[in-house]
């Protein structure tokens, strides 16, 4: 018998991170939630904002509560957040797999662990680092 058989996909549990910086619109984060669908059912959604860009998207961060994501204000190093997050959905064996739309190599570390230990999937908009798709099973461009 093989050990690890994977969930069919509607039934796996996803956690969702998102870097405010990839994603500034609604109609964005929404398409996002929308792909992350297709691979199961999302039970923790956060996106990670600083300080600042709270006080310029206030109102924004009122329609993405009601989206049911989880926003994470910090003072500074958002991504470290993200990260640290992140690798406690990896370690969580709840989660299926995790889902990050994000765009910055500085996290490849923490995304080649999580990789080790969940499936991972990388959604965002625009370019998305080549580093990316090597290490990740899926990598959607929207």
């Amino acid at each position: 018998m093989v050990k690890n058989l994977r969930k069919q996909e509607s039934e796996q549990k996803i956690a969702l991170f998102i870097n405010f910086e990839t994603a500034r619109d609604l109609p964005t984060i929404e398409e996002i939630i929308t792909r992350a669908k297709e691979f199961g059912k999302i039970i923790s959604a956060k996106i990670y904002l600083e300080q600042e860009e709270m006080d310029n998207y206030r109102d924004m961060l009122t329609e993405i509560s009601k989206l049911g994501i989880e926003p994470i204000v910090t003072v500074l190093a958002k991504d470290v957040r993200l990260v640290i997050d992140m690798l406690d959905a990896a370690y969580d064996p709840v989660i299926d797999a995790i889902i990050v739309s994000h765009n910055k190599e500085s996290i490849l570390p923490a995304l080649l662990h999580a990789k080790s230990l969940k499936r991972l999937i990388i959604i965002a908009p625009g370019r998305i680092p080549k580093s990316f798709k090597t290490v990740t099973e899926n990598v959607i461009e929207l």
